[in-house]
């Protein structure tokens, strides 16, 4: 591989991820950005699982699905991310440079990483899940299919259901 170096963030939804990699390419405008997790699992991973369980190849917006098929694919490579990642700048001619990857998760990723990449950097970013509940609640990411702001107001009926709507996002992430 031709890149200098590669710095993998690793860390689950609502952590701040974005907004640290947002601050740190303001500082580092030399380093470069690959395709985020979201991007390579729609456009690697869930064809890839599609094909291998019969059906047709078409976008999977429903995160449980999404994490399902994440998971079988981590049965088929247990590199997960890392090793797409790794196929990706393999198959993709890059100049020499500095990278960033938005992100890696687990156990079997971060060893994948440190298998592939023996110029990896890992940064690993956490939160206690109520402030990771607060961020998916108030980022109103469209991907998550939740727009509800927390205002610390009673709680509607529409508020509850969101509120649980995000909570099985993030138990169902943690399989």
């Amino acid at each position: 591989m031709t890149h200098k170096s590669i710095l993998f963030v690793v860390g689950l939804t609502g952590v701040g991820k974005s907004t640290t990699l947002e601050k740190l390419l303001e500082q580092r405008s030399d380093l470069h950005l690959l395709p985020n997790r979201r991007t390579l699992t729609d456009e690697i991973i869930i064809p890839t699982m599609q094909r291998q369980q019969g059906l047709p190849e078409v976008a999977v917006s429903d995160r449980a699905k999404r994490f399902e098929l994440t998971k079988a694919y981590r049965e088929l490579s247990p590199e997960g991310m890392a090793k797409v990642v790794a196929d990706y700048l393999e198959a993709n001619a890059y100049p020499e440079a500095d990278f960033i990857f938005d992100n890696v998760r687990g156990v079997n990723e971060v060893a994948g990483v440190a298998k592939l990449f023996s110029n990896a950097r890992i940064l690993m970013l956490d939160a206690p899940e109520e402030v990771r509940l607060q961020r998916l609640l108030g980022r109103g990411d469209a991907f998550d299919q939740i727009n509800t702001l927390v205002t610390g107001k009673a709680a509607s009926d529409e508020d509850a259901a969101e509120t649980a709507k995000a909570k099985a996002i993030l138990a169902k992430e943690k399989l």
